[in-house]
């Protein structure tokens, strides 16, 4: 039996990964017995509406709470402090309802006062422009002006596509492609990493 190594040994285990994760983070989960996911994530700021109150923002996101469009939106209502509600979308099976009222039928999309946002950007965006409690970016004109200009190139310079096909460990097109070879795919990613370096 091979003896256990110092770093082996330092690992924490779920209890204590838990509480760090308690100490650092607002962040709630409920609890979908029988569903899948069998968790989802709620607002922590439910608590600042009064009883009945309904929150202004509804946010569709994936079930499998992996998507990063997704999960900057998350990210900013809850910087942001905004109660907000969650609806789960399959995006294996999307329901016709959404494909209907989402015109590019992907998530996220957000209902803010009653009114539909989509593409993640432009729901931060809205976020930013509707609820400046907690400002996200810069108050003063030119700089704001300046973080407006760098988000624009951001999604303009190729970083975002590039970035998301090489988290997703795959060619965009390998689902189309049932000839596709380990090495070939291999230097695909490699492509789209340097892609990424270089944006």
């Amino acid at each position: 039996m091979k003896a256990e190594t110092s770093q082996q040994k330092s690992l924490p285990n779920w209890e204590e990964l838990l509480q760090v994760a308690q100490q650092n983070t607002t962040a709630k989960w409920i609890s979908r017995p029988g569903q899948i996911p069998a968790t989802a994530t709620i607002s922590s700021h439910l608590h600042q509406l009064s009883p009945g109150e309904k929150p202004s923002v509804l946010l569709y996101r994936d079930t499998h709470a992996w998507c990063p469009f997704c999960e900057r939106v998350w990210f900013a209502l809850e910087e942001k402090q905004i109660p907000f509600e969650t609806e789960l979308i399959d995006l294996s099976n999307k329901p016709q309802w959404y494909k209907d009222m989402v015109p590019t039928a992907l998530v996220p999309a957000a209902k803010i006062e009653g009114e539909l946002v989509y593409e993640s950007k432009d729901i931060l965006l809205a976020l930013e422009k509707k609820f400046d409690s907690f400002p996200l970016l810069p108050i003063a004109p030119q700089e704001k002006s300046v973080a407006l200009d760098m988000i624009e190139n951001f999604d303009a310079n190729g970083l975002v596509k590039s970035g998301y096909a090489f988290l997703r460990g795959k060619p965009a097109n390998y689902e189309q492609s049932t000839e596709t070879i380990p090495e070939q795919i291999a230097a695909q990613l490699l492509n789209l990493q340097t892609l990424l370096r270089q944006n």
